[in-house]
């Protein structure tokens, strides 16, 4: 798992969420974290 995950889905399960609201959460959170980091990146010039 990627860093963060089991966070999310503990999260989540602990409130009792749906496997499917986890999951569309999780995937959700988590892209959002990557498109912020791509873009971060790009704009300080990392991006190979």
């Amino acid at each position: 798992m990627t860093s963060g995950t089991a966070s999310i889905i503990t999260g989540l399960t602990i409130l009792e969420r749906s496997t499917l609201q986890t999951v569309g959460t999780s995937v959700f959170v988590l892209s959002g974290l990557s498109l912020i980091g791509f873009l971060i990146h790009a704009y300080f010039g990392m991006v190979n």
